[in-house]
């Protein structure tokens, strides 16, 4: 889950809906038109279905006891985590294998980068490695059964699916600082910088890298006001929550505009 400040309290965006934007981010995005991008429909799947896994937790979150809100995606214990990752390839596999792959292969890439530090407890550091081994052999079993059929013989070699990894990565953080909020001196995604636009729901992409020279994404959000003690509570006021959308609308750069338009 995202936690927004807001001034009424503060918005909550669920991590399939930040997925939505991604989705929404991958279908938009240039690299689409020069086969690049390929296998299309199914990278924009994995993109909007990278975080299947939180489906059974969002349904129900749990109560950070440190901050009376639900557990923001990064203050979840490492336990939970494991958990939530380890059923997203079997998720997946409901849409195809080759989704499930790119997802599973995102969720290994993630506890690779952020994975436990140094002195984090023994267990821990055990129990990540047991997830990354078993996923790694789900994906070797995956590459093998894709690459015998016609249509993907040649979306399997290591190369194009570490690019169409990291495609969703780039999407993934870009949506995450998108529904999340962007602070006054933007932050840099991989590529690409996401700055604070003219408008509170306006930001600025360099470069830019969508087909169009303006696009809006949207993500549903709920506000909640106070925080809780009881998870049942929490719950409750979840439940009765209002809903709405979140729009923002992204747009090339101030120095990259003035290119454009010269």
């Amino acid at each position: 889950m995202l936690i927004r400040p807001d001034i009424d309290g503060v918005l909550l965006i669920s991590q399939p809906a930040h997925a939505w934007v991604s989705g929404q981010l991958a279908r938009a995005w240039a690299a689409g038109d020069d086969g690049y991008f390929q296998p299309y429909e199914e990278i924009c799947l994995a993109a909007e279905q990278h975080d299947i896994g939180w489906l059974q937790w969002e349904a129900s979150p749990t109560l950070n006891p440190e901050t009376g809100l639900p557990y923001a995606f990064r203050e979840m214990p490492r336990k939970n985590h494991l958990q939530i990752w380890g059923r997203a390839r079997r998720y997946a596999m409901i849409f195809g294998r080759y989704p499930a792959l790119l997802i599973s292969m995102h969720g290994t890439w993630l506890f690779e980068q952020f994975g436990p530090s140094d002195d984090a407890p023994r267990n821990e550091k055990l129990q990540v490695d047991t997830y990354l081994r078993r996923e790694r052999a789900s994906q070797q079993e995956l590459i093998e059964s894709l690459g015998q059929d016609h249509k993907y013989e040649d979306l399997v070699d290591p190369e194009v699916l570490q690019r169409n990894q990291q495609l969703i990565s780039t999407w993934d953080g870009m949506s995450l600082m998108i529904c999340g909020g962007v602070g006054q001196d933007g932050v840099t995604i991989g590529d690409y910088t996401i700055a604070p636009g003219a408008e509170e729901d306006e930001l600025e992409v360099s470069p830019w890298p969508f087909r169009e020279d303006e696009l809006t994404v949207f993500a549903e959000s709920r506000r909640i006001a106070g925080t809780f003690d009881r998870q049942t509570k929490m719950h409750a006021a979840l439940n009765e929550a209002e809903r709405f959308l979140l729009e923002f609308t992204l747009r090339p750069g101030s120095d990259e505009a003035a290119k454009r338009e010269s």
